[in-house]
């Protein structure tokens, strides 16, 4: 079956792949990886604070979305 999908859809595909968010707890990081996790990618949520992420993972698992969240500084 040919792929019907504009060139832009297809340059710009990002299902399947992972994406590393740091800040991902903060208002732009969340609002990018529920974006991105919506669109098929697996994200890691970065962020000081694990509690933080871990809420973040939670909503983005809770709309069936593949998230990790890792404490960290970068």
């Amino acid at each position: 079956m040919p792929d019907t999908r504009s060139d832009l859809q297809v340059l710009f595909d990002v299902r399947g792949r992972t994406a590393v968010i740091t800040g991902g707890s903060g208002v732009l990081g969340r609002v990018m990886a529920h974006a991105l996790a919506k669109a098929g990618v697996r994200v890691a949520i970065l962020s000081l604070h694990a509690a933080s992420s871990a809420k973040v993972v939670e909503t983005i698992r809770a709309d069936g979305g593949e998230a990790l969240g890792i404490a960290c500084d970068v």
